[in-house]
């Protein structure tokens, strides 16, 4: 019991696929219209008696092929079919998925995107050569001559029903195809008509005889039946019953059938109360009676973190966009009573959120208690809620923290870095917080050697996912004694854990045997944002930086990105990029990044400054020149590029770098390849499960999945199939990847 009712409490919150058939009629193509007599058609001479009485049996096959497909939309569509009914889109036949799709009228599909499948094609298909076509005008001759079958599916408006028309044909690559000499014709209702039905549906009520005199064990399901019965034509496509003790409930999950168009509802759930109550049940609301005062007084609830509180500050909602609440909840007998939020409201002035709650019996919800909470203290996570502090507070407790702050270098590279005071391979990672605090976010700026022979950090902290959080900076101190990974690990032993590896600093790179110290002291900028200097060094700059120009700058992350709106970031900030082609990881300070490669050479000092935001475009100046000329201070303009590019204000490049270009090429140094069973005798387009493809002998690393496969492009001519795939690494998930598997069949 237990099992089923759980799987039936998924269904009351999730909508199952909705089922609709189209009726059909196959007419005779010159059936609709009135034609001319045609002249006779002479006879080709060199065409056997045999030859042609083997194509009459064909169109007859193809025909009574026709006869038996239906049109079907697929699970889950009908409202988007609808929709692009009512927006007259265009529908095309897909070959490959054997499916409709809708596309803007008069445009064509992309076939290489992802495409709305709205329709299904359902039946036998007697050969993977046999699809449909525009009944009108079948076939077309394409721009280097060849016959090619239309996949633009007619359809009309009429009579209160959508009426799709399409001829079968058999597909030939040399252009001789076969196509049906008959009309198929399949009917849909009208948008009005599956509306008003699942209106009716949904809004169904269930009784039962004598409801009040009956206990729930005593039940009999036969007796349970719709107030008002069915509309003729009607039936039940389902009707499951389950008996719900805990709540005096029984829940009636249900769809119905209508059974003159074949179309099936959705699921939906009836939950009919008003049951006799046992003595047991009786004694258990006596006693939720009693102590439902002391309950609601004892509520203790704490909103679950900052997330929630912003998104309550903008919605005055308990849910989330992703329908979760935005609360914690505890200290309450969830055995005898239910919880239900009845306002949740931010107030403006002090900040604060107001809930009002009501208590009720789970066996008898007319009895119940309200009461309104204003809810204070940290969050449900243990972080702080900073809104309880004025902003005086507010930088007091992030000055606070900072000045109690205990810092070592995480690695022991790290530590080399620091001494070399080597800021550009130094990152947020690179240090190691005694105590942290989760309540906060701390950004590292530049590392410094004190008059006493010290180290020290510029720290930034401001409050963790609030993006307008005060920010306080303030130089720490670094302890050069401990490394970050050795404490850590004496944590990891206590919890068991196996240990970290520690890290040294890289020797023998061309990077370090340049000691690239990337400190724009002394840099001095270009005469204007558009600006190309005549240095031969630097020629093949230019394609650099129109390609960068074009592709648009990602900065490090949203912290970032605050900074520099705000000019609380040092420009001009230079870098260039270096990574561990075996480890995979950076090597050098990367603040900034494109899509284009360009980004990746080692050998040129990438510089940006001079931020500018107009109507909420953000720009900086980017300023190339080689490594060799920035590591000698030669900022002759001369030997500098300069374009004025735009930030990409969506995408970060700490995101972009791990997963795109650091992730991916881990993978493709794995060599993985793809292989299809039984591909030898099958065409690519008639791979119908992507099941059937399966990593050809290889084990993905510990810590790697394949969370997504899917074709991507068939190629039967070639016999070669490229499909889609995602792979996850560690809680990182990549953009596509593309493989192709050769060896099919070929057309």
């Amino acid at each position: 019991m237990k099992k089923f009712k759980k799987n039936l409490s998924l269904l009351t919150v999730s909508i199952l696929g909705t089922t609709l058939f189209a009726t059909s009629v196959v007419a005779a193509a010159c059936d609709d219209t009135k034609k001319k007599p045609e002249e006779p058609k002479k006879e080709d001479p060199k065409q056997k008696p045999d030859q042609k009485q083997e194509q009459g049996q064909e169109i007859t096959e193809l025909n009574n092929w026709l006869k038996s497909m239906s049109l079907k939309i697929v699970d889950g569509k009908i409202d988007a079919f609808y929709k692009a009914i009512e927006a007259k889109k265009d529908f095309y036949y897909s070959y490959s998925s054997k499916k409709l799709i809708a596309v803007e009228k008069g445009k064509r599909p992309n076939w290489r995107e992802e495409n709305e499948e709205l329709l299904s094609l359902e039946g036998e298909f007697a050969s993977n050569k046999h699809q449909i076509v525009n009944d009108e005008k079948p076939t077309y001759t394409d721009s280097k001559g060849m016959v090619k079958l239309s996949s633009l599916i007619r359809y009309e408006v009429k009579d209160g029903k959508i009426i799709f028309y399409f001829k079968g044909a058999i597909h030939d690559h040399k252009g001789a195809h076969k196509i049906s000499t008959e009309v198929h014709k399949m009917e849909f209702p009208r948008q009005s008509l599956a509306s008003n039905f699942e209106e009716y549906v949904k809004n169904l009520q269930f009784s039962y005889p004598n409801i009040e005199e009956t206990l729930l064990d005593d039940v009999d399901t036969d007796k349970v039946r719709p107030l008002e019965g069915l509309k003729e034509g009607y039936e039940f496509a389902k009707k499951t019953i389950v008996k719900e003790p805990e709540t005096n409930t029984l829940s009636i999950l249900y769809s119905i059938r209508k059974k003159d168009i074949d179309y099936k509802s959705k699921n939906y759930v009836f939950n009919l109360k008003g049951w006799k109550k046992s003595s047991e049940m009786l004694k258990k609301i006596e006693e939720a009676k009693n102590k439902m005062g002391e309950e609601i007084n004892k509520l203790d609830i704490k909103i679950l973190n900052e997330k929630a509180y912003q998104n309550i500050k903008e919605t005055n909602s308990h849910l989330n966009f992703e329908g979760k609440s935005n609360f914690a909840i505890g200290n309450y007998d969830v055995n005898l009573f239910k919880l239900e939020y009845v306002s949740v409201k931010f107030n403006e002035t002090n900040k604060k959120i107001e809930v009002d709650v009501k208590l009720s019996v789970i066996l008898d919800d007319s009895t119940s208690i309200s009461k309104k909470f204003i809810i204070e203290g940290n969050y449900a996570n243990g972080n702080i809620n900073p809104h309880n502090l004025i902003e005086d507070q507010q930088k007091k407790y992030l000055n606070d923290e900072l000045e109690k702050m205990t810092v070592h270098p995480y690695y022991s590279k790290d530590k080399t870095y620091i001494e070399r005071l080597n800021d550009n391979e130094l990152s947020d990672r690179s240090f190691w917080i005694n105590d942290k605090n989760k309540s906060l976010t701390y950004t590292f700026g530049k590392v410094e050697k004190t008059s006493d022979g010290k180290y020290s950090v510029e720290v930034t902290a401001n409050f963790f996912d609030w993006n307008e959080s005060p920010r306080e900076t303030k130089k720490v101190s670094i302890d050069l004694d401990k490394l970050g990974i050795d404490i850590h690990n004496k944590i990891r032993e206590q919890n068991n854990q196996p240990p970290l590896e520690d890290k040294k600093a890289p020797s023998g790179t061309v990077e370090e045997n340049i000691d690239p110290d990337l400190n724009t002291e002394g840099f001095k900028e270009t005469p204007s944002d558009d600006y190309d200097g005549k240095a031969t060094s630097i020629i093949h700059l230019k394609s650099y930086i129109e390609n960068i120009k074009k592709q648009k700058l990602m900065l490090w992350d949203n912290e970032m990105l605050t900074q520099i709106k705000e000019k609380k970031y040092t420009l001009p900030f230079a870098q260039f990029f270096s990574y561990d082609k075996e480890k995979l990881e950076l090597k050098s300070k990367v603040q900034f990044f494109s899509k284009s490669l360009k980004m990746v050479d080692g050998q040129t000092a990438f510089i940006i400054s001079d931020p500018k935001e107009t109507d909420g475009k953000l720009t900086v100046k980017l300023t190339l020149m080689t490594l060799q000329d920035f590591k000698a201070k030669n900022f002759n303009s001369e030997n500098m590029i300069s374009r004025r590019v735009e930030i990409d204000q969506t995408t970060f490049a700490k995101d972009y770098i791990t997963k795109k270009f650091l992730l991916e090429r881990y993978i493709r140094s794995l060599g993985l390849s793809f292989d299809c069973v039984g591909k030898e005798d099958m065409t690519p387009s008639e791979v119908e499960d992507i099941n059937m493809v399966i990593l050809d002998g290889a084990n993905l690393p510990s810590g790697m999945k394949l969370v997504e496969k899917s074709t991507h492009k068939m190629d039967d001519k070639k016999g070669t199939l490229t499909i889609k795939c995602k792979f996850s690494y560690n809680g990182v998930e990549t953009d596509d990847m593309f493989y192709t598997i050769k060896g099919f069949k070929k057309q």
